[in-house]
């Protein structure tokens, strides 16, 4: 597998950033419960408060001593997936996703993680596997806005651009108020050329994170060409 950028929309996946205090406050809470009786929910909480801090070895330290109660947990997999892919380690990543719907063969969100990773990566994987990947994770959850935003791209990728649009309606029904969907939503809309439509789901990833540059940008370039369009 070639290297390939992180994709953009994991680094909303644990939550935004948080205030100092906060962190502190959380962290010494955890820290106790875990000095008393360690629990799997106490590492994983404190693996995803460390991400929201960006401080991603301490972030797997967290998960990996969840993994060691229980090697098998799909929540927990899925995390130390979503932890290696954010540190570039992604012949890693891919082996504990394929690994994870493996053991749990019943797991939506792992076939669609799956499905997400491969599809960001410079890969060998065709992009009818991935496509089979998402559809699967849809027959489990056929709900999942975020799968069907997914499968969206996949559908622009194969240029069936109706289909595409299929999924991106079917997904607005079952919209969850979560950025990193809204960010999606907003990155295929202005590949099909609905500005107006991905102005206003960017600017919804927006108010969750109001000092992401990276939106901001995406934002500014897409009202841009909103307004050519309407010349």
């Amino acid at each position: 597998m070639t290297n390939s950028i992180v994709d953009s929309s994991l680094l909303w996946i644990r939550g935004t950033r948080i205030p100092a205090s906060q962190y502190k406050r959380i962290k010494t809470r955890l820290e106790e419960n875990l000095q008393g009786e360690p629990s799997r929910t106490d590492y994983l909480e404190l693996a995803r408060l460390e991400l929201r801090k960006q401080n991603y070895g301490l972030a797997m330290e967290a998960v990996e001593a969840a993994l060691q109660l229980d090697p098998t947990d799909a929540e927990s997999q899925l995390l130390y997936a979503n932890i290696l892919e954010l540190t570039g380690e992604w012949d890693r990543a891919k082996s504990v996703y394929r690994t994870n719907i493996m053991l749990h063969p019943v797991s939506a969100e792992g076939y669609r993680e799956y499905g997400r990773f491969l599809l960001s990566m410079d890969h060998d994987d065709s992009i009818l596997h991935i496509r089979s990947l998402v559809l699967k994770g849809l027959e489990l959850d056929p709900k999942d806005s975020y799968a069907h935003t997914i499968l969206a791209e996949i559908y622009w990728k194969l240029n069936q651009r109706s289909q595409a649009e299929l999924h991106l309606e079917i997904g607005l029904r079952y919209l969850q108020e979560e950025p990193w969907i809204h960010q999606r939503r907003a990155s295929i809309l202005a590949e099909l050329e609905r500005f107006a439509e991905s102005v206003h789901h960017y600017k919804q990833a927006l108010k969750e994170d109001k000092k992401n540059i990276y939106i901001r940008h995406q934002l500014q370039k897409v009202e841009r060409l909103s307004k050519q369009k309407t010349v």
